[in-house]
């Protein structure tokens, strides 16, 4: 669903030059299938979820509705799920919720405005669910991520707590002005252009790359995620995806 407040992604996708309104279900489909890339806009794709986001704006406080959506994944695959929170009690409604829906491998992020991207202004509270990867029990609950004891089902989630000043990527947040400075700040990065922007690209690029299995650890995927970005692999490929329209 496009964000409550602020940017939706089809606009941020728009500003790079690859505009997935355009496509049908099937044709976003070709475009997955080729590029390892695709994107669901409700409009076009799910009007009946879309009928939905009226009401989310009506009735003003986090209905479920607000919830069930950072846990939808439009994907019949295995894949590992990605949602972001602001408040604990919302990790712990992610949990419940996964485990009823048989959903064994997922990521919560304590993110920037309960996004998946991880801050570098402040620690970065993580919940780890992912035994192909051998996450582990929970050992020793953590205030910060308000955890009690893990029960039978929660035999593999890991609390992970990250410090990005520990990998020389702690800072402030970038301020978001406009979708215009975003585009540009997102095609300076592109570039490989050093930038506090920059920074926060490698510091969730890294992190990601380590969770999806493509790198071994986290030091190793802050470094892949810098070699992608600066010797132009990134860049490539958006025009690939680009030129799969």
């Amino acid at each position: 669903m496009p964000t409550k407040e602020g940017i939706p992604l089809i606009e941020i996708w728009q500003g790079l030059g690859v505009d997935w309104s355009k496509l049908s279900l099937s044709q976003t489909q070709q475009v997955f299938e080729a590029t390892g890339l695709g994107f669901v806009y409700l409009p076009q794709h799910f009007p009946e979820a879309e009928r939905l986001v009226t009401y989310r704006r009506e009735i003003g406080k986090r209905p479920p509705l607000a919830t069930m959506e950072l846990m939808w994944k439009p994907y019949l695959g295995q894949a590992t799920v990605v949602s972001g929170y602001v408040h604990p009690p919302t990790e712990t409604m992610f949990r419940e919720a996964f485990q009823l829906r048989e959903v064994t491998e997922f990521i919560t992020v304590k993110g920037l405005e309960g996004s998946c991207d991880l801050p570098r202004d402040r620690t970065c509270i993580i919940g780890l669910r992912q035994p192909s990867l051998g996450t582990q029990q929970v050992k020793h609950p953590t205030p910060e991520g308000q955890d009690s004891d893990p029960t039978e089902e929660d035999f593999s989630f890991e609390r992970l707590l990250l410090h990005p000043r520990d990998y020389g990527l702690g800072g402030k947040e970038v301020p978001l002005p406009s979708t215009q400075i975003l585009i540009e700040q997102i095609q300076t990065v592109l570039a490989g252009q050093t930038s506090e922007f920059m920074k926060a690209a490698i510091w969730n690029g890294g992190f990601y790359l380590w969770r999806s299995g493509v790198c071994s650890d986290l030091e190793s995927g802050l470094s892949q995620a810098e070699s992608l970005l600066t010797q132009g692999k990134v860049q490539a490929k958006l025009q690939e995806i680009q030129h799969s329209f």
